[in-house]
């Protein structure tokens, strides 16, 4: 099937592209007009994404893009922007002959006040950002047309992914540059858990949903409790820098919810997927592709 991929060359999408083409599809795979201002399809531009459908046709979609700018993608008003921008994405791609759409939720639709595993069928939708109410009315819409428009449509909810080409200042590479630094590293009691999954487990499980023909929303997600406190002494004990961690020597974060950890049932009876390693593997391969990439950037002067 031609597939195209919104965000094919960012941190969930490049995993979730190969992971495609792996299983057949012939990819359609756009950059964004801000890394190609030439060729580069620009998702806000309706009349440039009507263009573009129009020329492929694509019969399927997974849409990754958003804005998930650090530190500001909580409240943007670019939550508005691109949950219009994404209507009209959706809209084009039925219109031109689409037929199997996969979109790109996440852990914070859900109300995080409770703790037990957030499950698709049972768990309280109530989102405390704009971000989160965006995704979530996004997805109502969808579900909402969807069949009438003749649309199969699928909603993957995102928990806390890592891995290569994760943003610089995101925790796990944040903490590992600091590692790397050789200098101490205070930190609090660690004692928050999320839910962690490398992005090449993400992208696999995004392809294998989108094969799958499953429609509604499903936790994207390993199912794993990992406190912060678990995954810094892996990362530690990864690069051998255990002797730098200082837990309990700052307060702990203020207005974070205890626990966000998928149910990951859906996920693995219905669409049959499950991580083919485990964190802690991953958590390994992690740390030594960041620490080449950073040595890498040290010796060209980028850090």
């Amino acid at each position: 099937m031609k597939t195209l991929v919104t965000g094919a060359n960012g941190f969930v999408g490049r995993p979730t592209a190969q992971a495609l083409v792996e299983r057949g599809h012939e990819l359609l795979a756009p950059a964004s007009r801000h890394s190609d201002p030439t060729n580069g399809l620009d998702l806000l531009d309706a009349e440039a994404v009507e263009t573009y459908l129009r020329h492929h046709q694509p019969e399927g979609l997974i849409h990754l893009v958003w804005d998930t700018t650090l530190g500001t993608y909580w409240e943007t008003p670019a939550n508005l922007t691109w949950t219009a921008a994404s209507l009209r994405l959706l809209e084009a791609f039925s219109r031109h002959g689409g037929k199997r759409a996969v979109i790109a939720g996440t852990s914070a639709e859900y109300s995080w006040e409770f703790t037990e595993p957030l499950c698709e069928t049972t768990s309280l939708l109530e989102p405390d950002s704009l971000y989160g109410v965006s995704k979530d009315s996004l997805r109502r819409i969808l579900e909402a047309w969807a069949p009438g428009a003749g649309l199969s449509l699928a909603w993957g909810r995102i928990f806390c992914p890592y891995g290569p080409f994760e943003k610089k200042a995101r925790l796990i590479p944040k903490l590992i540059s600091k590692l790397e630094s050789g200098d101490s590293l205070p930190f609090d009691s660690g004692a928050l858990v999320r839910d962690f999954l490398h992005v090449d487990e993400l992208g696999s499980a995004f392809a294998t949903l989108f094969d799958s023909g499953f429609e509604g929303a499903v936790n994207l997600a390993s199912g794993e409790d990992l406190t912060i406190r678990e995954v810094l002494t892996q990362l530690g004990q990864s690069l051998g820098r255990t002797d730098q961690i200082q837990f309990d020597q700052l307060p702990n974060p203020e207005g974070q919810p205890p626990r966000v950890v998928a149910s990951t049932e859906r996920l693995q009876t219905a669409i049959g997927w499950a991580p083919s390693k485990s964190n802690k593997e991953r958590l390994e391969e992690t740390c030594l592709w960041w620490r080449d990439h950073l040595t890498a950037d040290h010796s060209n002067g980028t850090l």
